[in-house]
């Protein structure tokens, strides 16, 4: 793996970079597509993943062929062969030939029992663990995501995944090198002690799950700030060994609200040096129509229906320049799909114009300018550059 920083915002810790592995490449700032195997299961779905396929060029992609496990998937994986070769199966079907491709077993911090209370997720033995890196080796990730729980709370839990991985990958037959997974946790000494093992390995790829985390901005100070502490990089990478790569899962792509409009949220992580994010429309629950949110990055608000209809929109991508009158004039599984394919657009062009402003150096347009003008996120971004200043003086 090869990490090149091409140029770096001076007030902010944003860069623009190259991922470089096993021959595949990806141009950051970038939206990764996670595709979930164990929604992709009806003709609907498998026809939304062969569009995404051939809509996806192979070139500047990474795809995450992710699946949040089941109680029952957890309890046999390891334990009962066929079980987790189902696992790889589903996994490795859902990857995108010529990408860069991560497999992404995610392990959640519980379950919702019949009634309503909360069950343990089974705790990650040494079977288990070594079975969930296993099923990404057998797979081909391009890297290996130590499986970790979602809620971390104690040190054998790392620990344990991380000694596995490391065994797992030494007896492969093709060398791999370890993702920095950090998953949800509120225990943030946790979530420093497990960066800095990362960075004592020798890892320069980094993650961040944020899934359910009630503390992301310290969750994200947390990590940031260890990662460029242990780096020993203050502001402008220099040496090949200071530079890495940091994406983050599960970030909300706008902040929950009752209001017609909110602000974005994943795409202005990018201040804090982020490279990559995930680009989920929905979490989940029944999809509402009414509820489901335009992506406009003028300025960085996402509309629902209602607010939307107040605006004139003007969008070229595949999708809207062939119905964005009609947008919303569809079942809700349908609209679900035009948006998504309008908010992968709109983001790669974002993300392409983040680059231009990193890239400039010039004052008038910097990055951190180009933000204050993003006026449905303001707030938002205001406090972000704050948390940016605060680790920039820690360094």
């Amino acid at each position: 793996m090869d990490i090149e920083w091409i140029a770096q915002d001076e007030k902010t810790l944003a860069h623009a970079s190259k991922l470089k592995v096993d021959g595949k490449a990806a141009l950051t700032p970038l939206a990764v597509e996670i595709v979930s195997p164990q929604r992709a299961t009806t003709q609907r779905d498998e026809a939304v993943l062969r569009d995404l396929r051939h809509r996806m060029s192979p070139k500047n992609t990474m795809v995450i062929a992710g699946e949040s496990l089941s109680r029952q998937t957890i309890e046999s994986v390891g334990y009962n062969k066929q079980s987790t070769d189902a696992l790889m199966t589903r996994l490795k079907q859902k990857k995108i030939p010529g990408s860069i491709n991560l497999v992404y077993p995610r392990i959640p911090a519980s379950y919702s029992a019949s009634d309503g209370t909360k069950a343990q997720v089974p705790s990650i033995d040494d079977l288990r663990a070594l079975a969930l890196v296993d099923v990404q080796l057998e797979a081909d990730a391009s890297l290996v995501i130590p499986p970790m729980p979602g809620g971390l709370n104690n040190r054998k839990q790392y620990e344990l995944s991380l000694e596995r991985a490391s065994v797992a990958i030494q007896t492969f037959k093709v060398q791999k090198e370890i993702v920095g997974y950090i998953p949800t946790t509120n225990q943030l000494e946790i979530a420093r002690d497990l960066t800095t093992a990362y960075v004592r390995k020798g890892v320069r790829f980094f993650a961040v799950d944020y899934s359910g985390a009630s503390n992301q901005p310290s969750l994200m100070r947390t990590v940031v700030r260890t990662i460029r502490e242990k780096l020993r990089l203050k502001k402008v990478a220099r040496e090949k060994d200071e530079k890495y790569y940091l994406h983050t899962f599960n970030v909300a792509v706008s902040r929950k609200s009752k209001l017609d409009i909110s602000p974005l949220s994943d795409i202005i992580t990018q201040p804090y040096g982020v490279d990559s994010t995930i680009s989920q429309l929905w979490g989940g629950g029944k999809l509402d129509v009414d509820r489901l949110r335009y992506y406009i990055t003028l300025d960085y608000g996402e509309y629902r229906r209602k607010a939307l209809a107040k605006r004139e929109l003007s969008c070229n991508c595949g999708q809207c320049a062939d119905v964005l009158a009609e947008l919303y004039d569809a079942p809700a599984t349908r609209v679900l799909d035009r948006l998504r394919v309008h908010r992968i657009s709109a983001y790669a062009d974002e993300c392409a114009r983040i680059t231009e402003r990193i890239s400039s150096g010039r004052e008038d347009g910097a990055y951190s300018s180009y933000l204050t003008t993003k006026t449905q996120a303001r707030q938002d971004v205001g406090r972000i550059l704050a948390d940016v200043r605060e680790i920039q003086a820690s360094l």
